[in-house]
């Protein structure tokens, strides 16, 4: 078994990122993120279930939800596999935890939310993370300031050397802990320039198998063999889409090749010039030709 705990699990997501004793993992990690355009001090964890408004509503039960002292609130959701429908279920989210802030009379003053999405497969944009804001669609001024939904397509830094994708300063940290989160399972040792975070050091060491208790350790390979029979049927579904895919484009290929060796053939075209345009052999034009 691997010795690192994985956040594509609950147990071990909610353990790095929703236990009390890691809020500093927590709190760095929503800094680094909002790259300074608000500061979290302190965070409280808040109860994920976000219950119905009429009685056939829908339970929500989120990942992880916190707020800060300032009652901005964050939703972290950990997403294993894609499925139809992702960004508008992320959506629906953010929309029903803005709905639940408590308005007094004419006060409409809304307080900040943000999701962040983070994604153990790849959306069609080819960036590691995109950022959701409401804002015209002209100019692009944001209309409302506050809320915002990122996705971090966790895959597309897996693998990679760390010196190929720290950008400016500005985007400097987030990157480093979505290469953090994107390879530490499958690192032997911390590298030595991420060392110079606490916070990503007290990832690190949570991160060991033997930091769970006997019952979180229960929990989460339960949830990882579960988690690992979906990927392993995901990859062979995915691998025999793209073998029909590829037989379905050879076909259509041989098909065309023979339709244009049946005009050139009607065109009185010679056999070697058939043979060059059409990539079909001198048989095969000789089936066709009977």
């Amino acid at each position: 078994m691997n010795k690192t705990v994985s956040i594509l699990s609950d147990t071990g997501f909610k353990h790095l990122f929703g236990d009390e004793k890691n809020k500093e993992i927590t709190i760095a990690f929503l800094n680094a993120y909002l790259r300074g355009e608000r500061h979290v001090a302190k965070i409280d964890f808040l109860n994920p279930e976000l219950q119905p408004d009429f009685i056939q509503g829908k339970r929500i039960v989120l990942d992880i939800l916190c707020k800060d002292d300032e009652g901005a609130s964050f939703n972290i959701e950990m997403q294993v596999s894609s499925h139809a429908h992702f960004k508008e279920r992320i959506l629906y989210y953010m929309c029903r935890h803005i709905g639940n802030q408590k308005i007094k009379g004419d006060d409409y003053k809304l307080l900040p939310s943000y999701t962040i999405a983070l994604l153990n497969f790849n959306l069609q944009s080819r960036d590691v993370f995109n950022d959701y804001v409401i804002a015209d669609k002209l100019t692009h001024k944001q209309f409302y300031k506050g809320f915002q939904i990122t996705m971090v397509q966790l895959p597309r830094l897996k693998d990679k050397m760390l010196e190929e994708i720290i950008p400016d300063s500005s985007l400097k940290k987030w990157m480093e802990w979505i290469y953090l989160l994107s390879n530490y399972t499958a690192m032997e040792t911390m590298p030595e320039c991420l060392k110079h975070d606490p916070a990503m050091v007290q990832l690190w060491n949570q991160a060991q198998i033997d930091s769970l208790t006997e019952e979180q350790h229960k929990r989460y390979e339960e949830e990882m063999r579960i988690i690992n029979d979906i990927i392993y049927t995901e990859n062979r579904f995915k691998a025999n889409l793209e073998a029909a895919k590829e037989e379905g484009r050879e076909e259509g290929e041989a098909k065309k090749a023979k339709e244009t060796a049946l005009k050139m053939l009607a065109d009185g075209e010679p056999l070697e010039k058939i043979i060059k345009y059409t990539g079909l052999t001198t048989e095969q034009i000789s089936k066709l030709s009977r």
